[in-house]
């Protein structure tokens, strides 16, 4: 008997004392996975603070023939050409507040963005720092990546990507811009309105005068792929503070894989020297692949002018077979202001995306 209770008594304490180290096992365990836990949520907030990067490069062929290729054949050039290489960082500083920087490595390396935007409700946010200052339809809104045509509308080039007569600008300016939306839909509001004050310098330039410009836009939703717009842009060009005016009207139905019809007018005053412009851009999103388009172009260097004026048609697809990778052919007829003489120019543009 007195065997029995030994033996029963060892087999309880033997088995008490593998529950206690396993028990001991399990607890310094949960320790690790907690600590680990611990890492792992610091680990995350150190990378949600770091800057996403993104990127697109753009190489192409240009081939230019002249008024008098019909009759000398060496009225011709063609090139290859690096368009753009830009590389983006995009970050947030908490949930209202985030920011860009984006640079062109393509020709001359610049800074072309570099703004922060605080945006505590849909009505009312504000953007500061160098950007495309929100005037018309086409500059701001339609990339270089995604846009249906390789170039722009000659008045969204002339008249707004230009400041002044300067070229390389882009459409950007350095100073603040309020903007917001009211009537909220699903995934859009139906008024849309932008407010900015500028240098008026272009880019990556301090101001040269004591006048600073003001640029606004009214854009009205009626529905998720209609837009009707209106912009105005006022301000004192140059040391000598002479008139710099903008304005714009127009609208964009663009449904993806279905109908685009867009068009607009462009106006403006410089120096004393009134120009402007209308495109119209008819073409339909063939799947999700394909994009053709035709695109009636005209711009007047000065209104007082005949022979400054010209008139771009083109005819032109697009070809994106990946997410990443984008082609493009562009054919363009160019009229002078009598038609006597055209020129034709051919391009085509690859996009690489990451």
């Amino acid at each position: 008997m007195r065997k029995n209770i030994l033996a029963i008594t060892l087999l309880a304490a033997l088995s008490f004392n593998a529950l206690a180290q396993e028990e001991a096992e399990t607890g310094v365990l949960a320790d690790q996975v907690k600590k680990l836990e611990e890492r792992s949520e610091k680990l995350e907030k150190i990378v949600s603070k770091l800057p996403t990067i993104s990127g697109f490069l753009q190489a192409g062929y240009d081939a230019d023939f002249g008024e008098n290729f019909g009759t000398n054949k060496k009225d011709v050039t063609n090139t290859f050409h690096i368009r753009r290489a830009r590389l983006k960082l995009n970050g947030n500083i908490g949930k209202k507040i985030d920011y860009t920087l984006q640079a062109d490595f393509a020709n001359t390396p610049k800074v072309v963005d570099v703004f922060m935007r605080f945006k505590p409700w849909k009505q009312f946010n504000i953007q500061i720092g160098q950007f495309k200052h929100p005037f018309s339809i086409e500059s701001p809104t339609y990339l270089p990546k995604n846009i249906e045509a390789i170039n722009n509308s000659m008045g969204a080039v002339n008249l707004v990507q230009k400041y002044g007569l300067t070229d390389g600008q882009t459409g950007r300016q350095i100073g603040i811009n309020l903007y917001g939306g009211f009537i909220q839909k699903e995934g859009y509001s139906i008024i849309n309105y932008d407010l900015g004050v500028y240098n008026g310098n272009g880019i990556n330039k301090k101001d040269d005068n004591n006048a600073k410009d003001i640029s606004g836009r009214l854009t009205i939703m009626p529905i998720k792929d209609l837009k009707i717009s209106a912009s105005y842009y006022w301000g004192k060009y140059g040391k000598n503070k002479a008139r710099y005016e903008r304005y714009a009207g127009g609208f964009a139905y663009d449904k993806p894989e279905g109908l685009i019809i867009r068009s607009e007018y462009i106006g403006g005053n410089t120096a004393g020297q009134y120009s402007h412009s209308a495109y119209a851009v008819v073409g339909y999103h063939i799947g999700s692949k394909w994009t053709a388009f035709w695109q009636y172009d005209f711009y007047q260097a000065d209104v007082k002018d005949e022979q400054s004026q010209k008139t771009n048609l083109v005819i032109g697809a697009a070809w994106q077979p990946l997410k990443y990778l984008r082609a493009q052919v562009n054919y363009y007829n160019t009229q002078n202001y009598n038609f006597t003489k055209n020129s034709n120019h051919v391009a085509v543009l690859v996009t690489g995306i990451f």
